[in-house]
């Protein structure tokens, strides 16, 4: 699951990049007169963020249900540190 959503957010960065290097070759352009690739633009940045928003909080809320995998070792590796403290003393 984790891999998936470092995936999402990858994608959601890229198209946000997208949009923006979009914006701003229409913005130098002076032949550009339509109005339309400039709504395109917006619509992905505006997208790509609510998307980046979106996955963030799914990956908040998937480790706070103790489903991160990071987060288990982190505990495992905590809990044997402190089994060899008990085990010195």
């Amino acid at each position: 699951m984790m891999f998936q959503i470092h995936s999402a957010f990858s994608l959601e960065t890229i198209a946000l990049v997208a949009g923006v290097a979009l914006l701003l070759y229409i913005k130098n352009q002076p032949k550009v007169k339509s109005i339309w690739p400039v709504i395109a633009a917006w619509f992905v940045i505006g997208f790509s963020i609510l998307s980046i928003i979106c996955t963030a909080y799914s990956a908040i809320s998937f480790c706070n249900k103790g489903y991160c995998p990071m987060s288990k070792k982190m505990m495992n590796y905590q809990s044997m540190v402190e089994k060899d403290k008990e085990m010195k003393e």
